[in-house]
């Protein structure tokens, strides 16, 4: 899968001349394509984390009847997990493969997408209408203890998820900086790390963009009830589509990382 480069020139080269070379012979797993797919993560990492899940918020907040505590608890577990893991991370990638460690922390990222949506799938249809549990439960008249069940199962999924993808995350903060200035001489660095944070910028407005959108459907794609619309206050949109649509990307570009060699220091 991957060549070994050219032959060995008949006279010295210097440091950026040999990494032309290598990235001539190599193209699939050269510096540049590793940038590529780090930029790739990083965009969607920050689109889903920064754009996705803060345009989603309310929704989620209106869909399991999250109190303002509960939707906090929610939003700040992401940075307590990558406060967790960040150190541990950083002490494997002094002495492991940093590329593969990155290519199952996208993995994790994954998972965690995938469990975040769940919550869809496992708590019941939201069915808007007057004798709908939804409603029910809002004024009083279903019994709290079904409620309850519904709103703490989802809450725990969605806990689950915000967690894993903290988890899946840190090693692309950590280790991708630190590899780029690994494999590289210093008078490319700010190009390439330049290049990486212009993805990560861009991410957060690609997430609006795509909640955006989503969440003009109906959260029971293609079963929309006719009383009420997306101008309306009680609207739930689809908050889970995006999430799946990121755990997909990210198990496509996971697997290349593990192509990489830990590479040689410059």
């Amino acid at each position: 899968f991957c060549s070994k480069g050219r032959s060995k020139p008949t006279r010295p080269r210097s440091r950026s001349q040999a990494m032309t070379d290598q990235e001539e012979g190599s193209c699939v797993c050269s510096p540049r394509m590793f940038l590529a797919l780090s930029a790739v993560f990083l965009f969607v990492q920050t689109a889903t984390v920064g754009g996705v899940f803060n345009a989603g918020i309310s929704t989620l907040e209106r869909r399991y009847s999250l109190t303002s505590l509960e939707a906090g608890i929610l939003a700040s577990t992401y940075d307590l997990g990558v406060l967790l893991v960040s150190f541990f991370i950083g002490y494997l990638g002094t002495y492991g493969h940093r590329p593969r460690i990155m290519g199952i922390g996208m993995f994790v990222f994954a998972i965690g997408c995938f469990v975040f949506g769940l919550p869809h799938f496992v708590a019941g249809k939201y069915d808007f209408s007057d004798t709908s549990q939804a409603d029910l439960c809002g004024d009083g008249t279903q019994p709290d203890q079904m409620c309850n069940n519904e709103s703490s199962l989802a809450y725990g999924l969605l806990l689950a998820g915000i967690l894993l993808v903290a988890f899946g995350s840190a090693p692309l903060f950590t280790l991708a900086p630190a590899h780029l200035d690994w494999i590289l001489p210093q008078s490319s660095l700010a190009s390439y790390l330049g290049v990486l944070y212009l993805f990560g910028g861009l991410g957060p407005a690609a997430g609006f963009v795509a909640a955006s959108f989503s969440l003009r459907e109906w959260v029971e794609y293609g079963d929309e009830p006719d009383n009420i619309d997306s101008d309306d206050t009680n609207w739930v949109g689809a908050w889970w589509i995006p999430w799946y649509f990121a755990c997909g990307l990210a198990i496509l570009f996971s697997f290349p990382f593990c192509c990489f060699s830990r590479g040689e220091r410059h």
